[in-house]
């Protein structure tokens, strides 16, 4: 048991303030959702500025703070994390940010991961991770990498959540996060290159729809890249499904094509 004072208590916590001012006050609260030293951690935000947080402790010390509204000593775990995390920290904080509901938090991790995609997707953390991550990942509309290498990565990552769940279907530990992959933005050659070994995750109109798709680049906005792009995509007049297409007439006074032809010229970003 943790001895406490009621009223520093319902000063500094809205929500310890509506359990002390019930009908019924407790005597005695129990907490089962935190450890002993992560409550003591939190108990020391209250009482003094001077708290030692680690990053062993800090997930379950910000989550508390955030749960109790205590919004000063949530805005001081998130500055010590964003002063002393690692790299392989990234998947876990954004998850925090997401529960906490911490735009700075969330902003940091989504551009980290935005800079370096490549490096993270080779990590076990985002190797282990959920699959609500995965598809917050995939949602993302900045990668500092190709398309091919995103597929790649999800295959890396079903393979691993079939480990985890004794399974072998690669496309269902996918779920709906298969349907965010970008084909659409593939080369075709590329395309067929690396799907076909993995042909059976395709029904057969599945696969012609994308053929077709990749070659008029016609299904899905390309993601950014953060390293060649100064701004985010949703401020950026951007128009990579659209094309001009000319058709040349046979005997045009201009062009002396035996037949006609099909010039289609990409579109160009911040042309309409």
């Amino acid at each position: 048991m943790i001895p406490g004072h009621k009223d520093i208590l319902a000063i500094v916590s809205p929500e310890f303030k509506k359990m002390f001012s019930g009908p019924k006050e407790p005597q005695v609260i129990e907490m089962s959702d935190i450890s002993w030293n992560g409550f003591e951690k939190r108990l020391q935000f209250l009482y003094s500025t001077n708290v030692a947080l680690t990053m062993k402790n800090i997930s379950e010390v910000t989550r508390l703070t955030y749960k109790y509204q205590v919004s000063d000593c949530c805005n001081t775990c998130v500055e010590f994390l964003l002063a002393n995390h690692l790299e392989n920290d990234i998947i876990w904080m954004y998850q925090l940010a997401l529960d906490i509901n911490n735009d700075d938090l969330k902003n940091y991790c989504e551009k980290f991961i935005s800079q370096n995609s490549k490096k993270l997707f080779e990590s076990d953390e985002f190797q282990s991770c959920d699959q609500n991550m995965l598809k917050r990942i995939l949602q993302m509309d900045m990668l500092s990498c190709p398309e091919i290498d995103v597929f790649h990565a999800c295959l890396t990552w079903a393979k691993c959540a079939c480990k985890r769940n004794e399974s072998e279907n690669v496309k269902q530990q996918l779920g709906d996060c298969f349907n965010l992959i970008r084909f659409g933005t593939m080369d075709t050659n590329e395309f067929i290159i690396h799907t076909l070994p993995y042909k059976d995750l395709f029904t057969r109109e599945e696969y012609e729809d994308i053929l077709y798709k990749t070659s008029v680049k016609f299904n899905h906005t390309p993601r950014l890249n953060p390293y060649l792009c100064g701004t985010k995509p949703k401020n950026t007049f951007y128009y990579p499904c659209m094309v001009t297409i000319i058709m040349i007439a046979h005997g045009s006074p201009s062009m002396n094509f035996q037949s006609p032809k099909m010039h289609i010229i990409p579109a160009i970003p911040g042309i309409v």
